[in-house]
């Protein structure tokens, strides 16, 4: 009767450390991973800094994740926060694997993880931060923290090689010492259909109008003030023109009030937080991103697979997210006037399906990136 009864083999669980788990890159990255592994074999827990419930939550709990909270870190609440990650790993031993989302930060999450014995403590840089001079505080505070980082992350990973070289340093990088970690995604469910494309353009009145969409948290780097300079240039030399705007965040008030004064109240569409952006991307005409720092932005790896037309910031974007010929590269300095001459030129032209297969070979197929990361998981224990 020994052997009789086997007991299922419970699946290692992987600690990913972020202030929430809302629909902004780095979550929705996690989340594809997430979605694409054999979760028998790895699970994803979270430890959260945010009070209130995320986008993704309610998914995680589906899927058999498990969510933690502790004090956000400031200057006001450090010492709570050092002494709530104190208590949480000693009350939790079974984590083997710490994955830490949270830039330079991450250091006081991986210290403490170091302190209570783990020895798989991962940093992963999802964003490049480019303040106004090299003396900006949080440039001034990646600079301080970025040698105790190295020192206690174990393993290194970065969405590009831009970010790699903003976090870790491009010695470090050109060592060998940081690894990049695709932005993946399911590229069948962005691949062109012009089934939804019809019925979603129907749906918003958008018929025989000139789409120009953007997909991103309301938050400054995005520049969707920019973005509404563009808009209205492009009014100018197009009838029709509406705006699509798909994401939440701090700045959308601000960002409402503005296309109020601007006279595009009727032009421009505020979709909100949304699970179904691969079915919405089918709507437009063109992508604009026209971001003032990035890491990646893997929006622009689903737009690109959508087949749009896709317009981004040049100097800003990294190029290795140039995965077709239907992304182009523009200098912000280059105004508004000419993103839209940009623009409009694609308004006549045939739009044809992306290379889904050249996509996939350049590392952007969730399904096999995600057996890669799950094996890496498996070899930590």
């Amino acid at each position: 009767m020994d052997n009789q009864i086997q007991q299922k083999k419970e699946p290692i669980r992987v600690l990913h450390v972020l202030h929430s788990m809302n629909g902004g890159g780095a979550e929705t990255m996690i989340m594809n991973y997430y979605r694409h592994m054999d979760r028998s074999k790895v699970q994803f827990d979270f430890l959260l800094t945010v009070a209130e419930k995320s986008d993704y939550e309610d998914e995680i709990l589906a899927l058999g994740g498990r969510i933690y909270r502790i004090t956000p870190l400031t200057l006001r609440t450090y010492w709570q926060y050092q002494g709530d990650l104190k208590d949480f790993f000693t009350a939790h031993p079974e984590y083997k694997i710490v994955h830490a989302h949270t830039s330079s930060k991450s250091v006081f999450v991986l210290k403490m993880a170091k302190k209570a014995g783990i020895e798989a403590r991962i940093s992963h840089c999802h964003s490049v931060f480019k303040g106004t001079h090299a003396f900006s505080p949080k440039e001034m505070v990646r600079k301080l923290l970025r040698g105790p980082l190295k020192r206690v992350s174990q393993y290194n990973f970065a969405c590009s090689v831009d970010a790699a070289n903003w976090l870790y340093g491009e010695k470090y990088v050109a060592a060998g010492k940081v690894s990049v970690m695709k932005n993946a995604i399911a590229l069948q469910q962005y691949a062109q259909n012009d089934g939804i494309r019809s019925k979603l353009r129907q749906s918003y009145q958008l018929e025989d109008c000139f789409v120009m969409g953007h997909v991103g948290r309301f938050r400054e780097e995005k520049n969707h003030a920019f973005l509404l300079e563009i808009f209205k240039e492009v009014q100018k030399r197009t009838s029709k023109a509406k705006l699509v705007l798909v994401g939440d965040g701090p700045n959308r008030q601000e960002i409402e009030e503005k296309v109020n004064g601007m006279g595009l109240t009727k032009d421009v569409l505020f979709l909100g937080q949304r699970q179904d952006v691969h079915a919405l991307l089918q709507m437009f005409d063109a992508f604009v991103f026209p971001s003032l720092y990035e890491g990646l932005g893997i929006v622009l790896v689903e737009a690109q697979a959508a087949g749009l037309w896709t317009f981004a910031s040049k100097d800003v974007i990294p190029q290795e997210v140039q995965l077709t010929d239907h992304l182009q590269f523009i200098s912000l300095q280059a105004g508004a006037k000419a993103w839209a001459e940009s623009i409009i030129k694609c308004k006549d032209l045939v739009r044809k399906p992306a290379n889904l297969q050249e996509i996939a070979e350049k590392g952007y197929d969730i399904h096999l990136e995600a057996q890669k990361m799950e094996q890496f998981y498996l070899g930590l224990i």
